[in-house]
């Protein structure tokens, strides 16, 4: 009956054991692996809005040299000339992306309208708050850097 005892011990801590190194379910599930990786700004469309209805349009290229990285850990920094800022956090949630600082205070919050290995394009929108009103769109189209 000892023995029986000890057998059945021994399965009990094996088991035990063996359930205790699954696999840790990921913290940053709500992280695109898209989004990982060196993004350079190349495009801004301006849409400017009068009442309710498109009023104009311009597109704006952009030559900058740095570059947004998204790291997997939900952290990001921007472009490496502005690091001295240090690194912010960042989550996908309910179809935009949200960037704070280490504190939790939400630094920006753009809609994520296209997100592809090589492509993600991030939307800012402008409210005039008394009227209720949207007045401008702003579309930052990135391409991943190699």
């Amino acid at each position: 009956m000892k023995k029986n005892y000890a057998l059945f011990l021994i399965i009990i801590i094996v088991t035990v054991g063996i359930a205790g190194c699954k696999k840790d379910k990921n913290e940053n599930s709500s992280i695109p692996k898209e989004i990982i990786g060196k993004w350079r700004q190349v495009k801004r469309t301006y849409t400017k809005f009068n009442n309710g209805q498109q009023e104009s349009s311009y597109v704006q290229a952009i030559e900058l040299t740095g570059y947004d990285e998204y790291f997997s850990n939900g952290t990001m920094i921007f472009s490496p000339d502005q690091a001295k800022y240090g690194v912010y956090n960042y989550n996908v949630k309910d179809e935009a992306l949200v960037i704070t600082n280490k504190r939790g205070q939400p630094v920006t919050s753009e809609l994520l309208i296209e997100l592809t290995s090589t492509k993600l394009i991030l939307r800012s929108r402008g409210f005039d708050i008394l009227n209720s009103a949207l007045t401008e769109d702003v579309d930052y189209e990135y391409l991943k850097v190699k």
